[in-house]
C-alpha cells in the first residue's frame, strides 16, 4: 500500500500543474458525477489553456483519453514541430487529441477520421467551435477505399472500435479511406503531423496501402497494437529519414530532413 503512494502523489502533483487549484476541483466533481450519470447525460470541462469547453459521456473512456492528451501530455513530443498546416487524425474518437492540435498549432487544420457514429457526434460537438479548421470525416482508415465492418474490441469501451473487411456474408458498417486520399483532398502539399490510433489498422494501411504519402510526412504519432503493426510500420518507413522514439503508448517519427 505505501509504495503506491509516491505514484498517487506524482499523479496529483501532474494534475494540479496541468488544471491550477480550481480547476481541479471541477475536474474531480466532474469525475464523481461520470460515475453516477447516464452516458447520454453530457458532462463539459473548461481546462486552462482551452478557449472552449470540452464534452464528456459519463461512465466511458472519454475521461481516460482526456487524461492521456490533456495531462499525461503525450503529443507533447510534438510541440516543436515547426510550420504545422495540415494535421490527420486517424481514430479521433471524442476529439481531445484535435482540440490539442488546434490549441498548439492555431495555424493548422485538423482532419479528424473517426468511425463510430456516437464518438463521432461528440467529435463534431468538440471540434465545432473550430469552425473550418476542423474537419471530421466518418470513415475508417485503411489501406484503400472499401466497406469494413466495425466492432468493438479490447476492453469493449468507446476508444476501442476495429474495422475490418466483412466477409461474403456481411454487410459494411462504414466506408473507409486511406491517407493518400485525405491528404489530395485537404489540399495541402504535406501531412505535418498523422496521428494513428487505429486500433490494428494500422498493419494493413503501412503493409498492403500505398505509402507514397510518407515522403510528404513530417512527423508520426502512432499506437502500435502488436508487433505485426510494429513490423509493418518500420518497414514501410524505413526509406525515409525518420527518427524514432517512444513516449508512453506512441512511437514517435520525426521526419529528419
Amino acid at each position: 500500500m505505501a509504495a503506491h503512494i509516491p505514484k498517487k502523489l506524482s499523479a496529483f502533483a501532474r494534475l494540479l500543474r496541468t488544471l491550477g487549484p480550481v480547476c481541479l476541483l471541477r475536474y474531480k466533481w466532474r469525475q464523481w458525477q461520470m460515475r453516477s450519470r447516464r452516458p447520454d447525460q453530457l458532462l463539459s470541462l473548461r481546462i486552462p489553456g482551452t478557449p472552449y469547453p470540452l464534452w464528456f459521456r459519463p461512465q466511458t473512456s472519454d475521461i481516460d483519453v482526456f487524461h492521456q492528451t490533456f495531462v499525461r501530455r503525450q503529443y507533447d513530443a510534438l510541440s516543436g514541430s515547426s510550420d504545422v498546416r495540415l494535421v490527420i487524425d486517424g481514430g479521433a474518437n471524442a476529439g481531445y487529441a484535435a482540440v490539442w492540435f488546434l490549441i498548439r498549432f492555431p495555424g493548422a487544420c485538423v482532419v479528424a477520421v473517426e468511425p463510430d457514429p456516437a464518438n463521432a457526434d461528440l467529435l463534431e460537438r468538440n471540434l465545432k467551435p473550430y469552425g473550418n479548421r476542423a474537419k471530421v470525416v466518418r470513415s475508417a482508415l485503411w489501406s484503400h477505399p472499401a466497406g469494413m465492418v466495425l466492432r468493438s474490441a479490447g476492453d469493449g469501451r468507446a476508444w476501442a472500435w476495429q474495422v475490418r473487411e466483412p466477409a461474403l456474408w456481411e454487410t459494411a458498417d462504414v466506408t473507409a479511406t486511406d491517407i493518400g486520399s485525405l491528404l489530395a483532398e485537404s489540399g495541402e502539399p504535406r501531412i505535418s503531423i498523422l496521428k494513428l490510433r487505429v486500433e490494428g489498422a494500422e498493419k494493413a494501411i503501412f503493409a498492403d496501402g500505398d505509402s507514397e504519402w510518407l515522403a510528404c510526412t513530417d512527423n508520426i504519432a502512432i499506437e502500435l497494437h502488436d508487433e505485426e503493426c510494429r513490423e509493418a510500420f518500420l518497414n514501410a518507413i524505413e526509406d525515409h529519414p525518420f527518427h524514432i522514439s517512444e513516449v508512453g503508448d506512441l512511437t514517435i517519427a520525426r521526419h529528419a530532413g
